[in-house]
């Protein structure tokens, strides 16, 4: 028997590593289920009009897409349209519409988020009166881990009828 063989044993062991190295810490169900709950906190926060919690789930260096703009608004400058954007909502349901569909980077550090969100409600008019609302409108989350908490940092969403997306 050869005198090197428990170096040998050494191979899988180092095989092992390295695959490890290519993911993340965690294994990326335990990140994909964070992230939908992430994904839900955020769904309740506009149901419920709390624009503190919604804010809270997002990065300061915020990205948004939406009617054909790119923009990095500040936290200030995104307070003043959300709050403007849920007070003038009523809302009856806002849900996901199917299973959002969930990514993670390999090494752990991004990870994305497709969904259609279902919005039922009403929506003031600037003469006072309200438009009823029943539409589809399609998101694409982007999430950061930052300081091991997932955290959103920019969302690209398209259009419903009825009503602008903020």
């Amino acid at each position: 028997m050869s005198r090197h063989w428990p170096w040998l044993l050494l191979i899988p062991a180092a095989l092992f590593v390295l695959i490890r190295g290519l993911s993340p810490g965690r294994p990326i169900e335990l990140e994909k289920q964070e992230l939908l709950e992430r994904h839900q906190e955020l769904l309740r926060a506009v149901r419920q009009g709390d624009l503190d919690a919604w804010l809270a789930l997002e990065t300061e260096d915020y990205v948004e897409c939406s009617d054909g703009q790119i923009r990095e608004p500040s936290v200030s400058e995104r307070r003043a349209k959300l709050s403007l954007w849920l007070g003038s909502l009523n809302l009856q349901r806002y849900e996901d519409a199917s299973d959002p569909i969930v990514e993670v980077a390999n090494d752990g550090s991004l990870a994305w988020l497709f969904t259609r969100i279902h919005l039922v409600g009403t929506k003031k008019n600037e003469d006072g009166g309200e438009t009823g609302i029943d539409s589809l409108e399609p998101w694409v989350e982007l999430y950061q881990k930052v300081q091991g908490e997932w955290k959103l940092r920019g969302r690209q969403s398209g259009r419903c009828e009825g009503v602008s997306t903020p």
